[in-house]
């Protein structure tokens, strides 16, 4: 997907490619996150819900004009069909268009933020091979949606073309139209979001101190009794009632979980939301996936998230029931001994909720979103979270990520340049994770410069990357020891020379104190 973005935040006007694996480099304050976080919200389930909203409001900018002829043939008529290749061909582009011009409304529920953004411009161009899979998965999906209340049913059989909407026994002429567009819309506009974008996952800057909450929450017992920030009345004093961990989590903020989520910025919405699902899953989560799932879909990502605890954040994280036997909770395992969250390591809380994703949610074709992935990590474990990453894309996820480290950015140039080697012989003996699906090609990378309102492509055409960001900064740290040093040298010799001339000054006998 090629995005294209006008006025937004310090983003005066810029462009970049969303790729299996994109990065995004800059100073501070340039608009990194701003232009992630808003270009996948979009792309997310919170894009086609904003879009199916304005259509069923009858706005005539963002209306599928097919959706009109439907409803007319369906009211009027027992059925009706919409042939979903030629409504593609058609209309694929110009809904991506018509989702540009809602976005600027959502940015601030996305950003968390209480500034407007109206003259923020945003353009999502299809590429070909994009349109071309949206053709061949909208032919090969089977639908069958049925909304009783709605008297309203959707059905396309598998390797078919053609969408059948027909009522059913309990429609009725008093349905709002409203409702009838809502249904086809989401319809359509869902399966372009899931073919092209199948699941996005978020693991904002702030991760660290919410798997830390989240952990003493699962642990409460009673209700507003134990809720440090709440009133605490005579009833909950003395409730020891054991309550859902949706419930603690509500009590212990003291407000209703609707409230708690909407004042923060959508990823970490989202981020609460996925860890809490785990948190309120009381069995074996872990087993039951491999259960219910196929193990060739699944196990490679759970031995992932092994890799990724042992060689890099080197601590174990799990979930297990907690004492309540209400909530799962985090735990945290180093040389077969168990830590409670505040006592690991600062890279491990930062790493903790790609492990469980990795465990209990990855699948192939979801894209993660992680905001300074090598936050409190040593150099060492920054350059080999960069050979993770590349084995990530490599395994069928999408990664997009803003970063400040230099380690990562350099090590990526060297995993795209390997990749391309005729011999790689030795190569893989000297890569901090030993594997051979650490190089990445550059065709499957994005790299841009946020500096000054603009975006640039710093990713060259011969596989290096143009990091001269980071070696503007060596330079400055460079020049500034070269010249402590000369004067330190020159103190030196200013010393050598006081010396000297003492000495000769006594043997001279000219010497006085």
């Amino acid at each position: 997907m090629h995005i294209s973005i006008q006025n937004l935040g310090p983003v005066k006007n810029g462009e970049f490619d969303l790729k299996p694996l994109t990065v995004f480099i800059g100073d501070n304050r340039q608009g990194k996150t701003q232009a992630l976080y808003t270009a996948a919200a979009a792309l997310d389930k919170l894009g086609y819900a904003a879009y199916t909203d304005r259509a069923a409001g009858f706005d005539a900018a963002v209306l599928f004009p097919e959706i009109e002829r439907l409803y007319t043939e369906i009211t009027q008529k027992e059925n009706t069909t919409l042939d979903l290749i030629e409504h593609c061909r058609t209309y694929g582009q110009e809904y991506f268009n018509g989702l540009a011009q809602i976005i600027p409304a959502q940015i601030p529920g996305i950003l968390g933020s209480r500034t407007p953004y109206e003259n923020t411009n945003l353009t999502f161009t299809l590429s070909e091979k994009e349109q071309q899979t949206l053709e061949k998965e909208l032919c090969r999906r089977e639908i069958n949606t049925h909304i009783p209340g709605l008297g309203i049913k959707l059905v396309k059989e598998k390797d078919k073309k053609d969408l059948f909407i027909y009522k059913t026994e309990t429609y009725s002429e008093q349905i709002p139209k409203s409702e009838i567009l809502r249904l086809i819309t989401a319809t359509l506009t869902q399966l372009y979001h899931e073919i092209l974008y199948p699941g996005f996952y978020y693991f904002p800057s702030d991760r660290n101190s919410i798997s830390t909450i989240l952990k003493i929450v699962a642990n409460k017992k009673s209700s507003r009794g134990n809720n440090p920030f709440g009133s605490l009345t005579s009833s909950a004093l003395n409730s020891n009632v054991t309550r859902s961990f949706s419930s603690r989590l509500s009590d212990f903020f003291g407000d209703s979980i609707e409230n708690i989520l909407s004042g923060i910025p959508y990823p970490s919405q989202r981020f609460i939301s996925a860890l809490s699902d785990l948190l309120n899953d009381t069995e074996n989560a872990t087993g039951n996936r491999l259960k219910n799932t196929s193990k060739d879909k699944v196990l490679p990502y759970i031995n992932l998230a092994a890799l990724l605890s042992e060689k890099i954040a080197g601590e174990g994280v799990y979930l297990q029931p907690n004492k309540t036997g209400l909530a799962q909770e985090i735990v945290i395992k180093k040389d077969g001994q168990e830590l409670d969250i505040p006592l690991a390591s600062s890279g491990v809380k930062g790493l903790m909720g790609l492990i469980l994703y990795l465990r209990h949610y990855a699948e192939k074709g979801n894209t993660i979103i992680i905001d300074e992935p090598e936050e409190n990590l040593h150099p060492t474990q920054q350059t080999a979270l960069a050979e993770f990453l590349a084995i990530l894309v490599n395994s069928g996820i999408n990664v997009a990520i803003t970063t400040h480290s230099p380690y990562i950015v350099e090590h990526l140039e060297t995993l795209i340049l390997a990749h391309d080697l005729k011999d790689k012989t030795g190569v893989k003996e000297k890569l901090i994770l030993k594997r051979e699906d650490a190089y990445i090609a550059k065709e499957n990378v994005s790299c841009c410069l946020f500096k000054d309102g603009t975006i640039e492509n710093i990713l060259l055409e011969n596989g290096q990357i143009n990091w001269q960001t980071f070696c503007d900064t060596a330079n400055i740290i460079d020049d500034i020891s070269i010249f402590v040093n000369y004067l330190r040298d020159r103190e030196k010799e200013d010393k050598n020379a006081q010396s000297i001339d003492t000495a000769v000054a006594e043997e001279k006998g000219e010497y006085h104190t």
